[in-house]
């Protein structure tokens, strides 16, 4: 049989079938079914399509061979983008600061409308990790953090970002 992709706008043919574990001609089970409808929700999510659904549907092949043709019917959802970005328990370093010390998981002005601002947990988990960095630069070698949450708004697509911080005491070196 066929693999077919259907209401993909966001990425090519060409990208999804790089994602899935079934090709054409392969032998289509339950299992790889699932697992390359997963990939394809995974590959949206890293494009902040968070909501994105993918339905397969079969049908029997034209040739009359016993094969079936597989279709994922895909859902794209609207894309995650970053809404406000909060920090707590900083009282030291202000949170323009420590935002301005994260890379990759910005708030979007309104002046900057051709920026994408998609989100992805891993661009966060780096950030996280650059903030740290940024403390420690600073004397605070004991500063962490916390914990992070993320609230989405279905409606508008916006996600709320809050990192939790943990700032130590500083340290400063005598000469």
């Amino acid at each position: 049989g066929v693999v077919t992709f259907q209401g993909n706008d966001e990425f090519s043919e060409k990208d999804l079938e790089s994602v899935v574990t079934i090709r054409t001609g392969d032998i289509a089970s339950p299992y790889e079914i699932d697992r390359s409808r997963s990939k394809i929700r995974a590959k949206y999510g890293e494009e902040g399509y968070l909501f994105t659904k993918v339905k397969v549907e079969t049908t029997p092949s034209d040739d009359d061979d016993g094969r079936n043709n597989l279709q994922f019917n895909i859902e794209e959802g609207p894309e995650v983008s970053i809404g406000a970005i909060t920090i707590e328990g900083n009282t030291k370093i202000p949170d323009d600061a420590l935002k301005g010390a994260m890379s990759e998981v910005k708030e979007k002005s309104w002046w900057q409308f051709w920026r994408t601002s998609g989100f992805d947990r891993k661009k966060l988990k780096k950030d996280e990790t650059l903030i740290v960095d940024y403390y420690r630069e600073r004397g605070f070698i004991n500063a962490s953090v916390l914990s992070d949450s993320i609230s989405i708004d279905p409606t508008t697509g916006k996600a709320d970002v809050q990192i939790s911080v943990s700032e130590g005491r500083q340290m400063f070196l005598r000469n």
